[in-house]
């Protein structure tokens, strides 16, 4: 299916009125930013280089979802689905509780990201991630960690991460270049 180009203004409008499928919707390099779209379904969307900053997207649905350097600066996406971040900004965004399975978690920078309680499901890999000073208390499921900067972090457990990690910094400063598997 082609995805249809949308405005802002044309986005906005819909949602309004009560409209929450934008599947297919092609919003590239758009500035959404600071606006509420609690609950949206970007199935299939086209959000690369959108900027989503202070953005609540919180229950949002983002499954097959281009979220290519996309930026997230202080988002809201608690409760969402989504299937991956590929070279994001999502400094001081709030994932807590998302769901992903089977994504990927590549060359972002999540320095302050709250993550409380993500459950990663299988197959998830974390690579190249900035993830200080962020807090990831109860954050479990079968993902890896490779060239992960935690220093800082709150709430880390390396017994949790079950695909194991190499090049990790740890939350104290302690750097682990072999792989490990808890």
């Amino acid at each position: 299916m082609n995805n249809q180009i949308m405005d802002r203004e044309e986005l906005l409008s819909r949602y309004a009125a009560g409209e929450r499928k934008f599947g297919s919707a092609d919003l590239r390099g758009l500035d959404l930013s600071g606006l509420n779209l609690s609950g949206i379904d970007f199935r299939s969307a086209n959000l690369e280089t959108t900027n989503l900053s202070r953005t609540n997207l919180s229950g949002a649905y983002m499954e097959c979802t281009n979220l290519i350097n996309t930026i997230l600066v202080e988002a809201n996406l608690r409760d969402c689905y989504v299937e991956g971040f590929i070279n994001c900004d999502l400094r001081r965004a709030n994932l807590d509780q998302i769901r992903m399975i089977e994504a990927p978690i590549r060359n972002c920078n999540m320095e302050g990201v709250s993550m409380r309680n993500v459950d990663f499901g299988s197959e998830i890999g974390i690579r190249f991630v900035n993830l200080r000073n962020s807090v990831l208390t109860g954050t479990k499921g079968n993902y890896y960690l490779a060239d992960v900067d935690l220093t800082g972090a709150i709430g880390f457990d390396r017994h949790g991460v079950a695909g194991g990690y190499w090049n990790l910094t740890l939350p104290d400063g302690t750097f682990i270049a072999d792989w490990e598997a808890e």
